[in-house]
């Protein structure tokens, strides 16, 4: 697969994240502090899709854009899909909204992207590498969240 569209499907994932967690922000918007790290945590996504865009338009330059990776995106696409339909949902505990946000940071597939892309365009690599350690830091807030409200393995809901 060409990098462009590869770059194309990072933002997708990005801004996708950045959507859901929006939408986590205004479901419990009845709690400051779940609304707000929901809202802070959509910020920051929505400036990895702009770092991914960013990205896009050095490789053009460079006129790497064209360049074959060795990536599967059907993970990258089943994510896309699945976070548009958690937005779909009628019903959604803040412990579900926290245990499927840790879900989604850690999902492997952002490694791979970024690995394919660094591999194709070394020249950016510090900056994609930055994205993985924006990600490490949502999963220290997200987990750390969920040990103030106790959503530990056999916790109980709120």
């Amino acid at each position: 697969m060409n990098l462009l569209p590869v770059l194309k499907l990072m933002e997708k994932v990005e801004s996708s994240a950045a959507s859901l967690y929006r939408w986590f922000s205004d479901l419990f918007s009845d709690d400051e502090e779940a609304a707000f790290l929901f809202y802070r945590l959509s910020v920051e996504e929505d400036g990895h899709a702009s770092l991914v865009r960013f990205i896009m338009r050095l490789s053009s330059k460079s006129q790497m854009d064209g360049t074959d990776i060795d990536l599967d995106v059907a993970q990258m696409e089943k994510a896309i899909e699945e976070m548009s339909h958690i937005q779909t949902l009628a019903k959604l505990s803040l412990r579900q909204a926290v245990e499927l946000s840790l879900d989604l940071e850690n999902q492997v597939f952002e490694y791979h992207g970024r690995q394919a892309v660094i591999q194709a365009l070394p020249s950016i690599g510090p900056l994609v590498f930055s994205l993985g350690r924006l990600d490490e830091a949502h999963l220290r807030q997200l987990a750390e969240f969920a040990r103030e409200r106790g959503f530990a393995a056999g916790a109980t809901d709120r």
